[in-house]
């Protein structure tokens, strides 16, 4: 299980469309970066929280697979 805590790095730039769909990652923390990218379509349903607030994210519609508990935009 891998967590991902990338909080307060000051990332900037576009964000890799595959992490969300590594089946290794289980928690996803991006809050407070400059990412410009868009919403992931599809995220793994390995994936149980994600905090990516703060961030410059463009809309998309995101499809959601059973897993996810927590989402903080």
């Amino acid at each position: 299980m891998l967590d991902n805590n990338n909080s307060n790095n000051n990332f900037s730039g576009k964000f890799q469309v595959n992490i969300w769909l590594l089946p290794s990652v289980h928690t996803l923390l991006i809050s407070d970066n400059n990412i410009t990218s868009t919403m992931p379509i599809e995220i793994s349903s390995n994936i149980s929280q994600i905090e990516m607030q703060n961030n410059h994210f463009s809309d998309s519609t995101l499809t959601f697979e059973t897993g996810l508990l927590v989402l903080m935009v």
